[in-house]
Parts: structure tokens; C-alpha cells; sequence
């Protein structure tokens, strides 16, 4: 919700003023934070986090496209706006999202590939431990 929850907008509010409201950067320093404890860390198998994160990726990738995102729709932008629920929606949205497409690019290019190593043409760079 747009505004302090004043407008309906689908996605993180922004801000337009020198300083930003309390809550963009809050919303931006939750992704950070997720990412910098999941990096280099391992499960006790061995499997490193991002990869067990995104195993299920299969069952949240649709459930998140085709039953969350309707209902958070509805909830952003429809006649009774409740933006607590509309927000959580959009935060399971964003997160379903999330998971399910790191684990749409590990199916896709390979077992071997992992998310935690990625090589491209001319130039090979690895952020797992070798």
C-alpha cells in the first residue's frame, strides 16, 4: 500500500521526499538481511540453505502465481481494502515468488548447477566453497 497504507499499490511503497519513510528501507533491509544469513551457509547434510530453501519450488511457484497473487489483487485493490491482510498477501506474494524461482533456475540449468554457482561465458565466478 502506497502512502502509509493511504493508496492502493501493488508492491513495496516509494519514496519521492529527500528522506525516505521508516518503511522502504525497513522493507529492502528484510531481503538483505535473508540473503546475508543464507550466504555460504550449509545444512547439516552438507546442502547449501538456498538449494533445501528452494526444493519445493514445484508446488509454491504455481500456488503463488495462480492462488496468492489473485487474492492479494482482490485484497490490494478491491472494495474493502484491509491493508494489513493486503500487505501479508503481498509479502507471502513476494517471498512465494522468491523461492520458487531460484528453484525454477536450478531445475533449469541443471542439477550440477546449483544456485550458489553460476559460470558464464568468458568468465567463471563462484560464491559457494570449493
Amino acid at each position: 500500500m502506497g502512502g502509509g497504507g493511504e493508496e492502493p499499490v501493488f508492491g513495496p511503497d516509494t519514496s519521492t521526499g529527500l528522506v525516505p519513510l521508516w518503511h522502504v528501507p525497513g522493507y529492502y533491509a528484510i531481503f538483505f538481511a535473508v540473503g546475508a544469513l543464507l550466504w555460504g551457509r550449509t545444512s547439516t547434510d552438507g546442502t547449501p540453505m538456498i538449494e533445501r530453501l528452494s526444493r519445493w519450488w514445484g508446488p509454491i511457484l504455481p500456488l503463488t502465481l495462480f492462488l496468492v497473487l489473485p487474492f492479494a489483487l482482490g485484497a490490494t485493490f478491491g472494495e474493502e481494502r484491509d491493508w494489513g491482510f493486503a500487505s501479508l498477501l503481498q509479502v507471502i506474494y513476494t517471498w512465494g515468488m522468491i523461492v520458487g524461482l531460484m528453484g525454477w533456475f536450478c531445475q533449469r540449468n541443471g542439477a550440477g548447477c546449483g544456485i550458489c554457482q553460476i559460470r558464464r561465458t568468458g568468465c567463471t565466478w563462484r560464491t559457494s566453497r570449493s
